[in-house]
């Protein structure tokens, strides 16, 4: 009998909602995908956040052996860049002396990763990106995903997984300079991609009331933000450069309101990531989730799907 097809489950948490993308790595295809709401005046409530996952796990997947993937959010990340000298035998005492001196806390209370990215500009050394995260945040997303009964694979970076589908859906974007705007409840993330490859990120916060206001006042928070973005935009511009592709996904790019204030703010046209573009589906799911208004919503869990997709 062949061996039924291992599936993975990506779940990405923001304060507002649960996102949820199943894919079947062996072939390549998606096989479910969910948005539910969350209370929030219970995101601090560990059993709530980890009920809410179990309950979308068995409405949405048909999974029996799945592995789990979740992100921790950019907002909290310290990411650095790092150079090495040529010759180094040791790289990680050199990042972790590196990090310390930076970190306004002793380096054991974070939870440290880093990968190599290339030579630097006077070719006499390493660039490393350094990813950095408090740990007890960590360890307590880590608690409420493996309180569900499956098993964590990878705790990434949700910056990190917006740009997988990024790059899976616009193989275009890989040449120039892009600027990712991964609008959540929590916070506004502004990502720069040059190449394909990470370049930076800075965070504008956002008060996670937004969904409380009325309609009135909930488009005037949102021309505020989007005005907010636009000053980033130049800004960013005038010190990187031309921006050749400005995209805009996460929770607050399914509100219309939101996406017409910022195409209206920025001087480069916007493009709302459709985190199912160049994606199958298994058969008989509901395809015509490719274009629903939550496709933009979706990036960052299909990102980690994709993510782990490949290393099952």
């Amino acid at each position: 009998m062949a061996q039924k097809t291992r599936s993975v489950i990506a779940v990405e948490l923001s304060p507002a909602f649960l996102k949820l993308v199943e894919i079947l790595p062996d072939e390549k295809r998606i096989a479910a995908v969910a948005i539910e709401p969350l209370d929030r005046a219970r995101w601090e409530k560990d059993d709530y956040l980890a009920e809410q996952i179990k309950t979308a796990i068995a409405r949405h997947c048909q999974a029996h052996d799945a592995e789990l993937i979740t992100a921790v959010s950019g907002n909290h990340a310290i990411l650095r860049f790092i150079e090495v000298p040529e010759g180094e035998q040791n790289i990680l005492d050199a990042v972790q002396w590196d990090m310390e001196q930076y970190l306004a806390r002793p380096l054991y209370e974070y939870l440290m990763d880093y990968q190599e990215v290339g030579g630097n500009a006077t070719k006499n050394g390493t660039v490393y990106l350094v990813a950095a995260y408090r740990r007890r945040q960590v360890e307590r997303i880590q608690g409420i995903m493996e309180s569900c009964g499956l098993t964590l694979a990878v705790l990434d970076v949700d910056i990190f997984a917006a740009l997988n589908a990024l790059e899976a859906n616009y193989p275009g974007m890989a040449v120039g300079k892009t600027l990712l705007i991964k609008a959540d409840v929590s916070a506004l993330l502004c990502i720069r991609a040059q190449d394909g490859m990470f370049a930076g990120c800075e965070s504008i916060p956002i008060e996670s009331d937004v969904f409380d206001l009325d309609a009135s006042a909930r488009a005037d928070r949102f021309l505020d933000l989007a005005r907010q973005i636009r000053l980033h935009f130049e800004n960013t511009a005038r010190t990187w450069g031309t921006i050749d592709h400005a995209v805009l996904c996460g929770d607050l790019a399914a509100q219309e309101t939101f996406r017409e204030a910022m195409e209206d703010n920025l001087s480069t046209p916007l493009i709302c990531l459709d985190a199912f573009k160049e994606m199958s589906f298994v058969p008989g799911t509901d395809a015509n989730a490719a274009f629903m208004p939550g496709a933009a919503q979706c990036a960052g869990a299909l990102g980690l799907a994709l993510r782990r997709a490949g290393d099952c």
